[in-house]
């Protein structure tokens, strides 16, 4: 084995009419390598007499100069064995290692045994990979130190494609399955790989609108660091056979939005309860942490973008949209707004940490108080109206009162039985503008969950009396 650079070729390429001219332009360009080969003698059908012994004399010269090195098979079958054990004794020497391959089941089977070599195949008279290279995933994001132009506020959406659209690159061969959803930024897809028409349990397949180079910047950024836990985070960037930008693979997430498991959670018939709430409530905010530790932000935080599974646990989804480094999170719901955000063109602004965890507490609200806007009320005008003046209509004076002054009802209800340190917390967030960061919250939570499990209020997700009502009727 050379211990130089070495290419490794198989008989599929080494077959194809142009690798002569390539192989020649390669090996003058970079004089250190070297190219490891199959007998010339195993390329039979796919190439005329008269070629096959050109390049059997090419292969002899460049064996005398000690540039090439051929694999003594003669059987394709036992060669290309040969090769794999080629590889793996380079790359366990640390050896740098490519192979060139047509064979799309061969490239795949050397990804899965060493994601570190480059597989490439040949185009015209040059090579591209068949799949991108291996990536050393890092921690965190670097802070931003500048806003990150956005190209596609001028591109126009692109149609929505058919299923059955053949894939390139990691998935080569593989190709977009059934229409599972669509949001604002794009269409997910089931994947189907080659071997079968299943589709893929793990991974599904977001195509986006608008397949912007910005857009593949970023998700190229956010596949070289670790995912983060219960984020449906970018795995892959997806292209076409064509090579062309699609959008991304990602893990697929099995439940029901955050904003219909409150609306069933409502339901007379439904089988959950306060205690359920919270426990999503501090899952979402575990989620929420997790991309802070990353270094990045939500940014278009919501109910709708949030899925419960079975057993409570919370995955956020559209991680596209977060924003990191100096990529801005463009897009969002006027509901769940820092007031300052408000009527301002999101593409173009880089939140704050107080913007994010505004929204937090807005949708920790939402969950808590089983579906109400912490800015919806009566004689109010609209939440949105009453979010930029901070009407906040359970106010400072009224925080540790069981019925808020001017409210009664369900809101007012609900509001009683929440513990007075949550209270507080909710003050600060909508009337000072002051709200908690994630670890306050998960405190607060925990302590709510425990006056929960200690029977000190109603596991009622819409309790019929208040605080101070129920305690006494429970106390009799």
């Amino acid at each position: 084995m050379p211990e130089p650079s070495c290419t490794l070729v198989d008989t599929s390429a080494l077959a194809t009419p142009r690798f002569l001219e390539w192989a020649q332009h390669e090996l003058a360009v970079a004089p250190s390598m070297r190219l490891v080969l199959p007998s010339p003698t195993l390329v039979r059908s796919a190439r005329g007499p008269r070629a096959r012994a050109t390049l059997e004399a090419w292969v002899d010269a460049l064996r005398r100069e000690g540039r090439a090195f051929l694999v003594e098979e003669h059987e394709v079958g036992a060669a290309r064995v040969a090769l794999a054990r080629l590889v793996t004794r380079a790359v366990a020497k640390g050896l740098e290692v490519r192979v060139v391959t047509e064979d799309v089941a061969w490239a795949e089977a050397l990804r899965a045994a060493h994601p570190t070599v480059v597989v490439e195949r040949l185009v015209g008279t040059s090579v591209a990979p068949w799949f991108a290279p291996a990536r050393r995933p890092t921690e965190v994001f670097s802070p931003a130190t500048a806003l990150q132009p956005l190209d596609d506020a001028t591109t126009p959406d692109q149609p929505r494609p058919d299923p059955g659209v053949l894939l390139g690159g990691d998935l080569a061969g593989s190709r977009l399955g059934g229409l599972l959803g669509e949001g604002g930024e794009g269409w997910v897809f089931e994947l189907r790989a080659p071997s079968t028409a299943a589709a893929s349990s793990d991974l599904v397949a977001k195509v986006l609108r608008r397949p912007t180079a910005s857009r593949r910047r970023k998700i190229d950024r956010m596949c070289e660091v670790h995912a983060p836990p219960g984020i449906a985070w970018p795995r892959a960037v997806l292209v076409d056979a064509a090579g062309a930008f699609l959008g991304f693979t990602l893990p697929r997430a099995e439940g029901t939005s955050l904003d219909r498991f409150i609306a069933r959670a409502r339901s007379a018939s439904s089988s959950v309860d306060r205690r359920d709430l919270v426990a999503v409530a501090r899952g979402f905010v575990e989620r929420v942490a997790a991309v802070h530790a990353v270094g990045a932000l939500v940014g278009d935080l919501q109910p709708a973008n949030a899925i419960v599974g079975l057993r409570r646990e919370v995955t956020i989804i559209d991680a596209d949209s977060f924003q990191l480094e100096g990529f801005a999170c463009g897009v969002g719901v006027v509901d769940y707004l820092h007031p300052h955000l408000v009527d301002r063109d999101l593409r173009t602004v880089l939140r704050s940490p107080v913007h994010e965890a505004f929204a937090l507490a807005t949708v920790l609200f939402h969950v808590v108080m089983a579906g109400w806007h912490p800015y919806a009320h009566r004689g109010g005008t609209t939440p949105v109206e009453n979010q930029r003046k901070a009407l906040f209509p359970y106010g400072a004076r009224r925080a540790l009162s069981d019925v808020p002054l001017g409210l009664r009802g369900p809101a007012a209800r609900l509001w009683s039985h929440l513990a007075p340190a949550i209270r507080e917390a909710f003050v600060d967030s909508f009337v000072r503008l002051a709200p908690p960061g994630p670890s306050e919250w998960t405190a607060l939570l925990d302590g709510y969950a425990e006056d929960l499990r200690a029977g000190r209020c109603s596991h009622e997700v819409a309790p019929t009396l208040p605080r101070t009502a129920w305690i006494a009727a429970h106390a009799s």
